[in-house]
C-alpha cells in the first residue's frame, strides 16, 4: 500500500490474482522487532513470470500430444490459473465452440482429455507442490497423485486443478537436449537420445535430473526402434556397426554402458541415458552463446576453448588457440573474470602469460542472475518490432499483391524476427538447463 498508493481492498484483490497464477509466494519469517512472533512476506516468483512467455508453446504442445480439446483445457487453465473441473469443463467447451457438437458430448470429451493430461502429469492438484520423483519400483504408468485415484466424481469436479509447469519445463528441456545432441553429434545420435527419453517414467521431471534414472536399453531394442526412422542409414549399417556407433557415443558421455556385475568382461549389451552429463554440456553451450550475444565474440571464443579443454588453460595457449590479438584476449579474460564466468590461478606461474584460466564455480548462477531481465527485454523488442511493422503485416494477411517496398519491409521484418526468436530460444534453453535441482 505504501509503495503503490492503492487502497487495501485493491491490494488484496491484486495479490489474490497473483497468487492464483502462482506469480507470488507467501513466506513466513521471524519478526526481529517482536521476538517469538512471525510475520508473512510476499515474494515474486521470477521463474513463474518468465514461464508465462511459454504459454503459447504449452498450448501448442498439449494440443499436438492430446488433441485440440486438450489444448483448450490447457489454455483455460493458463488463463485462470486455478479452476475446479466443474468450472473448467464448460469454459473449455465454450473455447472450442463446436456448434455441430452436443454440449454434453463435448464436455464428456473434454473430461476424457483432462484425465489423459492428468495421468501424464501435465495437470496436478492446485495444492500440489514440486513432487519428488516416484521410487525406482514404480513403473512407467504409476500415478504419482495416487490420492486423487480414490476421489468420487463429485469430489473430482469440485477439486481445484492447475497446470504442472515442472512437467512442461522438463519436456522442453528434453527437446533442447535432443536438439543439442543432433547439432553436436548428428541426427542418429539425436534419435537415440530421443528414443531413450521417451522411455523415462511419466513423472520424470527436472527435479529428477539430479538423481538420474537407470533405465537400461538393450542394443537390440534401440536397433529395432531406429531402423524405421533411418532406413537409408541402416541399409548400410548392420548390427555390429551399430554397436560400434553406440560405443563411440558412450565415449562422449551421452550414454553410459551397463556392464554385467557377474562378469565385467562380458560384452556390453545395455546402455542408459546420461541425462545429467547432457544437461551440463547444454549449459556450457548455452552460456557460450549467451556471452557472444550479450558481450563479445572474444568472450564467447575463450569460454568455449576452456570448456573444450576440461582443465585450466594458460593465457599464452588461449592466445594461440583463439587466433586473436593478445590485447583482445587479455581484455576479454579480465572481463569474464570480473563477471565471475572465469577464474585464474596465479600461484602456478610467475608471468601473466602463464596464468591458468578455468571456469568459475558460480558461472551458471552469474548467467542466470541477469537472464530474467534479458528474456523480458527480448520479449519487449519482439513486441516493438511487431508494432513497427504492423501495417505491412496486416496488409500481407489480406488478399492482393504487395508493392516492392512492402515486400522489402516484410523481408526485413522476417529477418529481424528470426534473429530475436533465435536469441529468445537460446536464452530460454539456458534458463531451462539452469533450473534449480533438488535432492530427495
Amino acid at each position: 500500500m505504501q509503495f503503490t498508493e492503492l487502497a487495501l481492498e485493491e491490494v488484496r484483490k491484486a495479490m489474490c490474482v497473483l497468487m492464483q497464477h502462482q506469480l507470488l509466494s507467501l513466506l513466513e519469517e521471524e519478526d526481529t522487532h517482536h521476538p517469538g512472533t512471525h510475520r508473512h512476506i510476499f515474494q515474486v516468483d521470477l521463474e513463474a513470470v518468465v514461464t508465462r512467455l511459454r504459454f503459447p508453446r504449452i498450448v501448442s504442445f498439449t494440443a499436438s500430444k492430446f488433441g485440440p480439446h486438450a489444448g483448450a483445457v490447457a489454455e483455460v487453465l493458463l488463463e485462470h490459473g486455478i479452476l475446479s473441473l466443474r468450472q473448467l469443463l464448460p469454459k473449455a467447451a465454450e473455447q472450442l465452440n463446436h456448434e455441430s457438437e452436443d454440449a454434453k458430448a463435448l464436455e464428456a470429451s473434454v473430461k476424457r482429455v483432462f484425465n489423459a493430461t492428468f495421468k501424464a502429469n501435465y495437470i496436478v492438484l492446485a495444492n500440489a507442490r514440486n513432487i519428488p520423483p516416484p521410487t525406482a519400483s514404480q513403473d512407467d504408468h504409476s500415478d504419482v497423485h495416487s490420492n486423487s485415484t480414490y476421489m468420487t466424481e463429485a469430489e473430482q469436479l469440485d477439486t481445484l486443478w492447475r497446470i504442472n509447469f515442472e512437467q512442461f519445463r522438463t519436456n522442453f528441456l528434453s527437446q533442447a537436449c535432443i536438439d543439442f545432441i543432433e547439432k553436436t553429434y548428428g541426427n542418429l545420435s539425436g534419435a537415440i537420445v530421443r528414443v531413450m527419453f521417451t522411455h523415462l517414467p511419466s513423472a520424470y521431471t527436472i527435479l529428477s535430473f539430479n538423481r538420474p534414472w537407470n533405465i537400461p536399453h538393450s542394443i537390440e531394442q534401440l536397433y529395432e526402434q531406429l531402423q524405421p526412422l533411418f532406413p537409408r542409414i541402416f541399409r548400410a549399417m548392420d548390427f555390429d556397426h551399430f554397436q560400434t556407433f553406440l560405443s563411440a557415443l558412450a565415449e562422449s558421455r551421452v550414454i553410459t554402458p551397463e556392464k554385467s556385475e557377474a562378469d565385467p568382461a562380458e560384452p556390453v549389451r545395455h546402455y542408459t541415458l546420461n541425462v545429467k552429463e547432457i544437461v551440463k554440456s547444454l549449459q556450457k553451450y548455452s552460456v557460450r552463446g549467451y556471452l557472444g550475444q550479450k558481450y563479445s565474440i572474444e568472450a564467447q571464443t575463450l569460454f568455449a576453448l576452456i570448456c573444450e579443454s576440461n582443465y585450466p588453460v594458460a593465457t599464452h595457449l588461449l592466445i594461440d588457440r583463439a587466433m586473436l590479438p593478445s590485447c583482445k584476449v587479455t581484455s576479454a579474460l579480465q572481463q569474464l573474470e570480473a563477471l565471475n564466468f572465469l577464474q585464474k590461478d596465479t600461484a602456478s606461474a610467475d608471468s601473466e602469460s602463464h596464468w591458468r584460466w578455468g571456469l568459475h564455480p558460480q558461472f551458471l548462477e552469474t548467467a542466470r542472475s541477469g537472464l530474467y531481465s534479458d528474456i523480458l527485454s527480448v520479449h519487449c523488442q519482439i513486441r516493438s518490432l511487431q508494432q513497427e511493422y504492423s501495417e505491412v503485416l496486416t496488409k500481407a494477411e489480406q488478399p492482393g499483391e504487395l508493392s516492392d517496398t512492402e515486400v522489402i519491409q516484410l523481408e526485413d521484418f522476417c529477418q529481424k524476427q528470426q534473429r530475436l526468436d533465435s536469441t529468445m530460444s537460446m536464452y530460454d534453453n539456458l534458463l531451462l538447463s539452469c533450473s534449480d535441482w533438488r535432492e530427495y
